[in-house]
C-alpha cells in the first residue's frame, strides 16, 4: 500500500490481514482498536466512513502502531489508556492493564460502604401562601411546626477506602469518583506505579 491511497477500508483490511500473519488472536478486533485511535473516529465511525482516505500523519501513526501489534504489545499499552467502569484510565508498559472482572471488585466494595446521602430540597411557600405539608421542623410530639427552621443537618462521616498495590490506580479512582465521601488511600511498592497513579488522579480530578 505503498504507492495507494489509504481508505479506511483499505487500512482496515490491510491491517487486518498482517495481523492474521502475526498471530493475533482477534486480529479483526485489534484493526479497528488501532484504526480508530490512528483517525480519532469510535470503531463504529469507522464502517460509516469506509471511503474517506486517511492524511499521512494518521498513516504513519497507523504503521506505527500496527508494528508494534504485530510484535505481541498488548493494544492498551499502544494506546495508551483503558476504559474501566464509568472512567478511562492511562496505562504503561511496568504497570498491569486493568483486568475487566476487577470491576466486579469495585462493585462489591461500593456495596460495602454506606450509599451517599441524596440531597432534599428545602421546603417553600405554595402559591397560595401555605407551607407544605412536612417542614423542616418538628415538635416535641412529632407533629410538623411550620415555619420554624429545623436543625442543621449533620455533616456526613468521611469514609476511608485503602486500596493496597493499586498499580494504575483504577480501583482507587473508580471508588472516589463513584462515592463522593469516600476518602481513598492508595499505596505501591512499585515507584512507577504510584507515579501512574498519580497522573490518573490529577487527570481525572479526583
Amino acid at each position: 500500500m505503498a504507492n495507494d491511497i489509504w481508505t479506511i477500508q483499505a487500512a482496515l483490511d490491510w491491517t487486518v490481514g498482517y495481523l492474521e500473519r502475526k498471530g493475533d488472536e482477534n486480529p479483526r478486533l485489534s484493526a479497528q482498536w488501532l484504526l480508530s485511535e490512528a483517525t480519532g473516529l469510535r470503531r463504529i465511525e469507522l464502517y460509516a466512513n469506509f471511503e474517506q482516505p486517511l492524511s499521512m500523519e494518521e498513516r504513519d501513526v497507523l504503521r506505527a502502531y500496527v508494528t508494534r501489534r504485530g510484535k505481541g504489545e498488548p493494544l492498551q499499552y499502544i494506546t495508551g489508556e483503558v476504559g474501566f467502569r464509568h472512567i478511562t484510565v492511562q496505562v504503561r508498559p511496568g504497570v498491569l492493564i486493568p483486568r475487566p472482572e476487577t470491576e466486579v471488585l469495585v462493585s462489591e466494595a461500593l456495596a460495602l460502604l454506606p450509599a451517599a446521602p441524596k440531597r432534599v430540597a428545602a421546603d417553600s411557600l405554595r402559591p397560595d401562601g401555605d407551607f407544605g405539608e412536612q417542614s423542616a421542623a418538628q415538635t416535641a410530639d412529632g407533629d410538623a411546626s411550620p415555619g420554624e427552621p429545623g436543625p442543621e443537618p449533620a455533616e456526613p462521616p468521611e469514609l476511608l477506602v485503602a486500596d493496597l498495590c493499586t498499580g494504575s490506580g483504577c480501583i482507587a479512582c473508580s471508588v472516589a469518583y463513584e462515592h463522593p465521601l469516600a476518602h481513598v488511600v492508595a499505596t505501591d511498592i512499585a515507584p512507577e506505579a504510584v507515579a501512574l497513579a498519580r497522573d490518573n488522579v490529577a487527570a481525572l480530578e479526583l
